[in-house]
């Protein structure tokens, strides 16, 4: 015997969906707003060094230091040359040391300028690109999270994964800032390793590349990832996380690509080389 009438006993099934899902709206839409914006403003700008504090003049005080070290390196490498040539163990000659200190020095100054005005450019023009391509954000998502509690498994729960996902995203990319500002900072210490053999600015090369690039890459995915969620198919939503996964692993996957293909070292080869042609045309000359 029921204790409670029918028309009772439904009310209060109704019920408690309806406050689950009021509760459950009022705390992701917030979410949702907030990352949102952190996307808006980190991932979805352009990259600009000079909202980075203390940039300027820090790396001012690098370049010092740096061109100090080379002066120091230069000295030891040229003793070691005069040592190697008593005793018949030369290897380099005393022109080879110089013009390697000066493509040096060069990439000292010519380093933080290509990070500038070389790779963040055209990254910039990349994410300009990615901007035009429309991304369905905002009222697509809201509606999966304003959507019947009983449809949270198929719609609330894509629209609370994209929240997480942009928060993680807006985290990743504070990181990329201060990645970008070490990179800026320690290229011109990197550049000293020119002097000789270089592999310390190779490597360099290779996570400026990587760091760089990672904005643009994960706001294309994170573009396929939005419009492919307001997508009713299960093929689209399964798409559509598969593409936040391979976002939020974007800087592995991107330094990973450029180590196994060695296009960083293929860059500051071809940098070198075309620095050293214009020192022996200039010497011709």
């Amino acid at each position: 015997m029921n204790l409670l009438p029918q028309w009772l006993r439904d009310g209060f099934l109704n019920f408690i969906p309806d406050i689950l899902g009021k509760i459950f709206e009022f705390f992701t839409t917030g979410l949702l707003e907030l990352g949102l914006k952190l996307i808006q403003e980190l991932l979805f700008s352009p990259t600009s060094l000079e909202i980075l504090p203390f940039f300027s003049e820090v790396l001012g005080y690098a370049q010092t230091l740096a061109i100090t070290a080379l002066g120091v390196k230069t000295m030891m490498l040229l003793v070691k040359n005069a040592t190697d040539a008593i005793h018949g163990n030369q290897q380099t000659t005393v022109q080879q040391i110089a013009t390697n200190a000066f493509v040096s020095a060069l990439f000292i100054y010519a380093a933080p300028w290509v990070l500038e005005n070389g790779l963040i450019r055209v990254n910039n023009i990349m994410v300009e690109g990615i901007s035009d391509m429309g991304v369905n954000i905002g009222d697509g998502i809201m509606s999966d999270i304003s959507a019947p509690f009983s449809a949270m498994f198929a719609k609330q729960l894509m629209g609370l994964i994209i929240v997480g996902a942009l928060f993680l995203g807006g985290i990743q990319q504070g990181i990329r800032y201060v990645d970008l500002f070490v990179l800026g900072v320690f290229g011109p210490f990197m550049a000293v390793s020119k002097a000789d053999k270089g592999e310390a600015f190779d490597v360099w090369v290779r996570e400026a590349i990587a760091v760089v690039f990672t904005q643009s890459v994960q706001m294309l995915l994170i573009t396929l990832a939005f419009n492919a969620a307001m997508d009713a198919s299960i093929l689209s939503k399964f798409a559509s996380i598969g593409a936040i996964i391979v976002m939020l692993r974007g800087p592995q996957v991107l330094r990973q690509y450029i180590y196994k293909t060695g296009t960083g070292g293929q860059t500051a080869n071809v940098g070198k080389s075309a620095t050293m042609q214009l020192i022996r045309v200039a010497i011709k000359k």
